[in-house]
């Protein structure tokens, strides 16, 4: 469940405060390096955004925290106002404290989760929207779902990884064209299901309940349906039990 934020109080326990210069190390460069926070004291009130994390500065304490709706949400409730100017925003490219390491990756999951969980909502509101409705629980088990990590997959004339037809977790324009569709090749059925992931089912007998419930043909590239064989015994396992 998403979570949300009643003060400022949880969100600063779900952040990590930086009063004084602490050690930051850099993956990339394998260096460490000292941040100094008295930077972020003339932006008492404020915070900033770069590549999802966000910095916040109260009582001249500077914050940092994964960018969330539910974080954003609790600034703006709290009168936090973003300057003209954004100021420098910590661990926002790959850089993380030191001696907090372990916390910060556990913040960092914990947004991921609610970015997935907060797509498939939107994904499924998107769905009412516009029609398209849910398969049978039974229907939907004799399908693969492509995993985010993508599939290997080996050829007799090349190798490849095929993906998820959405592979992030936001619905933009291109993604809102490609759910609620599926396409057929060579025994094969692909299709964006409303929970935003992509399906694959062997047989075309998956097309009458996909239409059924409001799904579209459209063009597609359809995984599976030319010969090729996964790479992964996992997988390869998974989709030959289907």
């Amino acid at each position: 469940m998403t979570k949300k934020y009643s003060n400022l109080e949880e969100l600063k326990k779900d952040s990590v405060a930086i009063a004084s210069p602490i050690k930051v190390f850099w993956p990339l460069t394998q260096e460490s390096k000292m941040l100094d926070p008295k930077y972020a004291a003339k932006f008492n009130g404020w915070f900033s955004t770069n590549n999802s994390t966000l910095a916040y500065v109260e009582n001249s304490v500077l914050y940092v925290t994964p960018f969330t709706s539910a974080a954003a949400k609790c600034l703006s409730e709290n009168n936090f106002l973003r300057p003209a100017s954004p100021f420098y925003v910590p661990f926002s490219n790959g850089d993380y404290p030191e001696a907090e390491k372990f916390r910060w990756d556990s913040l960092r999951e914990m947004a991921r989760k609610e970015y997935k969980e907060e797509f498939i909502a939107h994904c499924a509101r998107w769905c009412d929207e516009h029609g398209f409705g849910e398969l049978p629980k039974e229907v939907l088990s004799k399908c693969f779902e492509m995993p985010e990590k993508g599939v290997r997959v080996k050829h007799f004339s090349y190798e490849n990884t095929y993906y998820p037809i959405i592979n992030n977790d936001c619905l933009d324009c291109v993604g809102s064209e490609k759910i609620g569709s599926f396409c057929t090749n060579n025994g094969k059925v692909v299709f964006v299901y409303r929970n935003g992931k992509t399906y694959v089912a062997k047989g075309y007998k998956i097309v009458e309940d996909l239409i059924e419930a409001g799904y579209l043909e459209k063009g597609l590239f359809v995984p599976f349906s030319n010969g090729e064989t996964i790479v992964d015994p996992v997988l390869a396992n998974q989709w030959a039990a289907l």
